[in-house]
């Protein structure tokens, strides 16, 4: 009886460590989105000679897979504007000089303002603090170019480079 009772306690011990161990596993940060968009244009062109202020916009209007720790957004849209300098040579547009509207899925809206960023001919990035829904907290987004570099090089001989379709790795609030 009692070697029954002591298999018991261990077997129900072991499944509930189990169980346990299936719990989904939950983020520190109050937003994480896994994909998207973020296609940009610039102005004027990026070319070889570097220009003091290239304006970069972008829309994003799919943030992908986005789980946040309230549970309630799932997805969202966004607005981007950047000005700093750019040369087809090196960071094609960059600076401390930008802002971010979120718009998301819930109906809510987060903003950041003097963000820093970098558009690159292979990656891309953003990093703020937000105001509105997300108040105080941070948000960080980085992408890929999907543009061949040889393709924005020739674009760069030519006269100028101007379009920057990208992919979102990853949007993260918190």
């Amino acid at each position: 009886m009692r070697a029954t009772a002591m298999t018991t306690t261990a077997i129900l011990w072991l499944s509930g460590i189990a169980s346990i161990a299936l719990l989904p596993i939950v983020n520190a940060a109050d937003v994480t989105c896994q994909g998207g968009t973020f296609n940009a244009n610039l102005f004027p062109k990026v070319t070889f000679t570097q220009h003091p202020s290239i304006q970069a916009t972008a829309f994003g209007n799919n943030l992908g897979n986005c789980q946040s720790a309230d549970l309630k957004i799932t997805g969202g849209s966004f607005n981007f504007a950047g000005y700093g300098p750019g040369v087809c040579t090196g960071a094609l547009s960059r600076g401390s000089t930008a802002g971010v509207d979120v718009f998301w899925n819930d109906g809510t809206k987060s903003s950041a303002s003097q963000m820093n960023y970098y558009l690159e001919l292979g990656t891309w990035s953003f990093n703020g603090v937000l105001k509105g829904r997300f108040e105080g907290k941070t948000i960080r987004a980085t992408g890929r170019c999907t543009k061949p570099g040889s393709d924005i090089g020739l674009e760069c001989i030519k006269g100028g480079f101007s379009q920057y379709p990208a992919t979102m790795d990853s949007l993260v609030v918190g």
